[in-house]
């Protein structure tokens, strides 16, 4: 059985050089700068949403945690998955903003 972890919003970095594009970065309000892309670099314990290649170039890669953090490392220097606490409060922050213009 596969534990799938899905990538969208969750990497933050301190600094980036190659990867991703710059035009993908966003700066938060709290200073931090998150990419808007989904994670697409192959490490062992990834694949492909059907096992489908065409599905990684328009989605990105499925991975383990420890292969998203592994990714995330081969990506440059300060690249990093948020800590669970910050993945927890951004999903209250969207589940009440989605609450508010229901």
């Amino acid at each position: 059985m596969r534990i799938v972890i899905i990538i969208v919003l969750l990497i933050s970095f301190g600094s980036c050089v190659a990867q991703p594009p710059r035009a993908s970065i966003i700066k938060m309000a709290d200073g931090k700068m998150w990419t808007t892309r989904n994670l697409n670099i192959k490490t062992d314990n990834s694949w492909c949403y059907d096992d489908d290649e065409g599905n990684c170039k328009i989605y990105g890669r499925l991975y383990t945690w420890e292969a998203a953090k592994e990714g995330c490392k081969l990506i440059d220097k300060g690249w990093r998955l948020p800590q669970r606490r910050r993945v927890e409060a951004d999903g209250e922050t969207l589940r009440r903003h989605h609450r508010r213009f229901r």
